[in-house]
């Protein structure tokens, strides 16, 4: 679907308030790498956090950098309280890494300024390892467990940096010894009336032995949903991203609780920090079935796309697909729904990296003048949000087959009656779909006349919950949202 050019001026600051999380980026292991400094002598930064000492990483520019030369005091004083090899605790390394392969004074101005750490002229080198290369100074504090963090823009002491590597936590040497927590979870928050969520979080070996399973208990109130089982291969240090189907049918705010357990078919050396709770929110309901999609694109659009999909996750609208989505300009995309039901804007970046400081986007109901969601800057790989729009889901169009498709009683325990008027004679089937979508039931109706029909629904040996009734009729189809007490 083609996004039509429109200039529009938003005065509004962009947040992704409504999205849930990126993945963070110190999730996976700080990759390793080995320069030469300007002393000839060999750096591998794995053998500095083997041996429990803290890497902090200066990314920095020779000339035209005022910020860079301020922040060389606190690095030193630093170096001279915890410097490895210094005449401090050897507790930190520091590597300054000049990011600038245009420049050759880096050794007068390790002359001029006294710098007694390690200095590189290849730092930029490090671009293609996930290291930000692209502003200055950049600094990273990497932990003996390999999780790391970033800060950008000068610093004004050293406390700066020395909080961040009291943060980090002490490595453990017990054989297996998994570790999550709520900060490392990307899934849903979200949800619409009668849906559940779907889980999503990372989980890192922190132990000395690899992991080849585990499992993921899912509960609520204390009592257990079900179970994942993962297998695969985590060694020391690194990390898997752990997607979960759709679980439980809120119709209220719920707190849904997740737990690692049984790793290699064991216990968990260190069980704390394998548990945390997620808080289940209702999204959104809105009345308009319009919507428009406001987009300013950045300098690598192409790396950027979108789409819309529905509650059996089928494509309502997408862009920046079927062709690139142009550099820099302002969009705009007036987007229909089908009618009633649960939604999801999902936007995807090629680059890992979202948007910079000029992409953002806006999605708007049709006449409301509201805000659905908005989202800028870097939201990593992903960036999604869930809405709810009133009234009955149906793909049918306009040319619709049947009108009036109704449910009384609903809720209802064993029995309901299903009513509904056809334009003309077709072909039908009732179908019972849990809120994953998985179908249950299939009742085939026959051929029917035009006209109303009512038709008797038994449940039978279904439990209580919602679910959703698909009347279908020459492959288009319209649904309603039913509730079994």
């Amino acid at each position: 679907m083609k996004l039509k050019n429109l200039l529009f001026g938003l005065a509004l600051v962009l947040v992704s308030i409504s999205f849930s999380k990126a993945q963070p980026d110190n999730l996976t292991s700080a990759p390793n790498f080995t320069l030469t400094d300007l002393n000839g002598k060999s750096h591998d930064m794995y053998s500095y956090l083997n041996q429990d000492v803290h890497v902090i990483l200066f990314l920095w520019a020779s000339q035209g950098c005022n910020s860079c030369i301020s922040a060389l005091n606190p690095l030193k004083q630093i170096w001279n309280s915890k410097g490895f090899s210094a005449t401090g605790d050897s507790s930190v390394m520091i590597l300054a890494l000049e990011i600038n392969p245009s420049t050759s004074n880096e050794a007068s101005v390790v002359a001029s300024q006294n710098i007694p750490f390690p200095v590189f002229d290849n730092g930029h080198t490090i671009d293609n390892l996930k290291y930000n290369t692209g502003s200055v100074p950049t600094f990273y504090v990497v932990c003996p467990d390999r999780i790391w963090s970033i800060k950008k823009g000068g610093i004004m002491n050293a406390n700066t940096l020395l909080n961040d590597i009291a943060s980090c936590q002490p490595v453990t040497t017990f054989p297996l010894d998994l570790r999550t927590n709520f900060n490392w979870y990307n899934g849903d928050e979200t949800f619409c009336l009668g849906h559940g969520i779907k889980p999503r979080m990372w989980i890192k070996n922190m132990g000395t032995t690899t992991v080849t399973s585990f499992d993921v208990e899912i509960g609520l109130g204390g009592t257990i949903l079900g179970t994942t089982s993962w297998t695969g291969s985590l060694a020391r240090f690194e990390s898997a991203n752990i997607q979960f189907d759709e679980i439980g049918a809120f119709t209220t705010t719920a707190i849904v609780d997740l737990a690692i357990v049984r790793p290699n078919g064991s216990v968990d050396a260190v069980p704390l920090d394998n548990s945390f709770q997620v808080q289940a929110r209702k999204v959104t309901t809105y009345d308009s079935l319009t919507f428009t999609l406001f987009l300013n694109t950045d300098g690598n659009a192409s790396e950027t796309s979108w789409e819309l999909v529905d509650h059996r996750n089928v494509i309502i609208a997408e862009g920046g697909k079927a062709a690139p989505l142009p550099n820099n300009t302002p969009l705009s995309e007036v987007i229909k729904v089908p009618g009633g039901g649960c939604y999801e804007l999902i936007f995807y970046d090629s680059g890992n990296n979202g948007w910079g400081s000029s992409g953002n986007m806006l999605l708007q109901p049709a006449g409301t003048g509201g805000v659905v969601a908005s989202l800028a800057g870097n939201f990593g790989s992903e960036a999604k949000t869930k809405f709810e729009v009133k009234g009955v889901y149906t793909d049918i169009g306009e040319d619709q087959l049947m009108h009036d498709f109704k449910v009384y009683p609903n809720p209802f325990t064993n029995q309901t009656r299903i009513s509904f008027d056809l334009p003309q004679r077709q072909d039908l089937k009732l179908q019972l779909l849990d809120m994953s979508g998985k179908q249950l039931s299939n009742q085939n109706l026959g051929n029917l006349s035009a006209g109303y029909h009512e038709v008797d629904f038994h449940v039978g040996a279904i439990p209580a919950g919602m679910y959703f009734l698909m009347l279908q009729a020459e492959g288009k189809q319209i649904v309603q949202k039913i509730t079994i007490q």
